[in-house]
């Protein structure tokens, strides 16, 4: 994904779900911590230089695919179902103030 801004890039979790690994550049704080911290899943390009994001496609598809249990690991919770109870929690506690 080449771009200048994101938040939580859907399509990031789009691959993610498919078993794809991502190669993005410097875009979204979310994507950048989740490089950092799940390295397995894929690859953040600081530079703007077309020829370093070309350089980390080919080097990403040299490396094998995340698995899911890395895939979970890093986006577990971002899932619908935690991210719904999340919302819902949110709710309650804001109305008991």
């Amino acid at each position: 994904m080449s771009s200048r801004f994101e938040g939580v890039p859907a399509v990031i979790g789009e691959a993610l779900l498919h078993g794809l690994p991502f190669i993005a550049t410097d875009c979204s704080p979310w994507l950048t911590a989740l490089a950092v911290s799940h390295p397995a899943l894929g690859t953040v390009v600081t530079s703007r230089d077309p020829s370093d994001l070309a350089r980390a496609l080919i080097d990403r598809s040299l490396q094998p695919l995340p698995t899911p249990e890395e895939i979970d690991a890093g986006i577990g919770s971002h899932r619908v179902g935690p991210a719904a109870h999340a919302y819902l929690e949110l709710f309650d506690t804001l109305q008991r103030r």
